[in-house]
């Protein structure tokens, strides 16, 4: 480090994060005292950035989940109602009752019931 202002150009800097290191330390220790206070400033509304959409993008995530939960109970409900309906026309069917009192009873049209084994 004590002969860093010789130094030119860094070897290597995108091969080897010590020279990446290396090379941030030194321009931030040429800076003036104006200069790193803008610096440190930038820095932290970088960070603070990041951290709101960070943020940001977990309560999206966490929305989404809600939403697809809710989607997948939704259809789940429909999908059990279809199930006992289909089972209370089966049942109905076999016992030979009618199609249209079938069909006006649970909802089901008369071709879904007779396809119904």
């Amino acid at each position: 480090l004590k002969h860093m202002e010789t130094i030119v150009k860094l070897p290597w800097p995108e091969k080897n994060p010590v020279f990446q290191r290396l090379a941030e330390i030194s321009d931030l220790g040429s800076l003036s005292r104006e200069e790193r206070m803008k610096y440190d400033e930038a820095i932290r509304k970088y960070r603070d950035t990041l951290c709101v959409m960070q943020s940001q993008l977990d309560e999206g995530i966490q929305i989404g989940r809600d939403q697809g939960i809710q989607i997948g109970r939704d259809q789940g409900i429909q999908i059990g109602r279809q199930q006992t309906l289909a089972s209370v026309a089966r049942n109905l069917k076999a016992q030979h009752v009618p199609l249209d009192v079938i069909a006006s009873s649970t909802g089901l049209s008369i071709q879904e019931i007779e396809n119904l084994s």
